[in-house]
């Protein structure tokens, strides 16, 4: 990595909007790698990126007290580079609070950067946002040391490559302080294989999965083993997937890793004698598996590209029982072609097999996934709800049965591990 003089280094805060739960760290995950790989790219110690994260737990209060203290804390006047996320959740929020940091400092560079930065739709983005100056595509790190750089920038979309191996050990550097109770996120790999209607996991910019090299994952996870902190949440859409899952989880049992740790994964990956090497691996590890099962029904599944072999499905859970080993199933209720009783059957057949943990989430539509561009297919109505755009009726339900499997998410959702 090239680095910076003070004499081109920008001064940057980056601006989130994030759901903070408790035990969750200040700064968000994918900002600390932002910050550190900035840090790591200049020539003193001076750390030239600062960050503030808006609690979207509490949106009511965001563009008036939170604010507030966004400008107690900081001198907008004093920063070049300006960056604010562009999520599903906190998309009407970004144009006034773009005004407000352009009434202060109207000579500051606004980024946009985040799932919904989509090179598809760059004619929707500069329309809807147009006192915006760039709009970060892909992963954000080294777009943003180009800016902090102060390189000419030639286009208003930035998507610029690096090698994710270059990524500085956040938990080692002073962005973060990691505290007992600390709920950590950690990642393996970027991007995703598969390619549901619905999500955003999957790199749509550069349609790729990629994967740190085992060495580097495995020194970052020895580091961690030798601190303290509550959970360790990997944070890769399908952690079962690629070269290298099966190699970083041995050194994980070979270091006796003592935290708690999460991995997302999918049923039908685990078979043959991968499959059996992964169970053996994950059952002497203190692990939390979360499997995205969404629905079992065929025509459900097929409108989001999301068809499940039920039979594995069926065989894995069992297998899972067992072993003993600790799991959560995760549905969608919303989704286009759903009723109430196939909401319900999905739920059913989870408890019938012996299921204890059962998430169920609203359909959310991001922009960029195909989903978004299929909704009026489907009639997919959107409603605001705590500040988020969720489906509530479509062709197949109405709002009160929407209202139904609201109850039902509720009552059996039970999740909390």
């Amino acid at each position: 990595m090239n680095s910076l003089t003070d004499k081109n280094m920008k001064n940057c805060l980056i601006i989130t909007f994030d759901y903070h739960r408790e035990n969750d760290l200040p700064v968000s995950f994918a900002v600390a790698n932002i910050m550190a790989y900035i840090q790591a790219s200049i020539s003193n110690d001076q750390q030239v990126t600062k960050a503030f994260s808006f609690n979207m737990y509490h949106p009511s209060d965001l563009l008036t007290s939170q604010l507030d203290l966004l400008l107690q804390m900081y001198d907008l006047t004093e920063f070049h580079v300006i960056a604010i996320s562009l999520y599903c959740w906190c998309r009407e929020f970004v144009n006034p609070l773009i005004s407000v940091v352009k009434y202060i400092n109207p000579t500051a560079l606004v980024v946009l950067g985040g799932y919904e930065v989509n090179l598809n739709d760059e004619k929707m983005l500069v329309s809807e946002f147009p006192s915006c100056d760039i709009f970060i595509a892909g992963h954000a790190e080294a777009s943003m040391v180009s800016l902090v750089k102060g390189d000419q920038v030639n286009h208003k979309f930035m998507n610029i490559n690096f090698d994710i191996n270059n990524l500085p050990n956040i938990y080692e550097s002073e962005i973060l302080r990691i505290n007992y109770s600390d709920k950590l996120r950690f990642e393996s790999k970027r991007g995703c294989i598969f390619s549901c209607t619905f999500c955003a996991h999957r790199d749509i910019v550069n349609n790729a999965l990629i994967e740190k090299e085992p060495k580097v994952v495995i020194k970052e996870l020895e580091y961690l083993n030798s601190i303290e902190f509550a959970k360790l949440n990997f944070v890769d859409p399908t952690y079962n997937t690629g070269r290298t899952y099966l190699k970083i989880l041995d050194a994980m049992v070979k270091m006796k890793f003592r935290h708690k740790v999460s991995f997302q994964t999918r049923f039908e990956l685990i078979k043959g004698e991968e499959g059996y090497q992964f169970l053996e691996l994950v059952q002497k590890l203190n692990c939390i598996l979360e499997f995205g099962l969404q629905t079992i029904n065929y025509d459900e599944s097929v409108v989001i590209n999301r068809v499940n072999d039920i039979d594995r499905v069926v065989e894995i859970i069992d297998e899972l029982n067992r072993r003993s080993i600790i799991y959560s199933v995760s549905l969608i209720y919303g989704l286009p072609k759903q009723t109430l009783d196939s909401f319900k059957a999905s739920i059913e057949f989870l408890q019938k097999h012996h299921c204890k943990n059962i998430e169920c989430n609203p359909l959310m539509l991001i922009k960029g996934t195909n989903l978004y561009y299929e909704k009026d297919l489907y009639n997919l109505v959107e409603e605001k709800i705590n500040g988020i755009d969720y489906v509530t009726s479509s062709n197949s339900f109405s709002r009160e049965d929407y209202n139904q499997m609201q109850l039902v998410a509720q009552r059996y959702s039970n999740a909390c591990l």
